[in-house]
């Protein structure tokens, strides 16, 4: 195969990765936290867990399949895993973002100055490798 022709194919078969698992996780979001998440997270049912992680296996396990398909040695095979995944993983976050979700920001976090609950060090008011309260 023509290396123009197997960029595009890849690339493709990446993207389209990227709004099915885009879409998967819109659907266990709206099932599983309807109003939003709210911290602490509401645990979801073992099957429902066991399953995702399986989906997740599955994912690697086809992102390593088309670097095993495109590859002719372990190098090359290795680097079209890691184009493939990079592209699936830019545009999952891309198709997220285009139907309406984002990656969850707890609006309960104020990042506006010192102080913050950011979970980092606050030097301005804290001791070395004290972390500044939460408000």
């Amino acid at each position: 195969m023509r290396p123009r022709r197997q960029i595009i194919i890849i690339t493709a078969f990446a993207i389209a990765m990227g709004l099915l698992e885009s879409a998967v996780v819109i659907y266990l979001r709206h099932l599983f936290y309807p109003g939003g998440f709210e911290f602490p997270l509401s645990p979801i049912p073992v099957n429902i867990a066991v399953t995702e992680v399986l989906r997740e296996a599955a994912t690697l396990v086809m992102l390593v399949s088309i670097g095993m398909l495109a590859g002719r040695s372990f190098s090359t095979g290795f680097a079209w895993f890691i184009y493939s995944f990079a592209v699936w993983d830019i545009f999952f976050y891309v198709f997220l973002r285009l139907l309406g979700y984002s990656v969850p920001d707890p609006h309960h976090l104020d990042r506006s100055g010192p102080g913050t609950c950011t979970g980092l060090p606050d030097h301005d008011r804290a001791g070395p490798g004290d972390s500044a309260p939460c408000r």
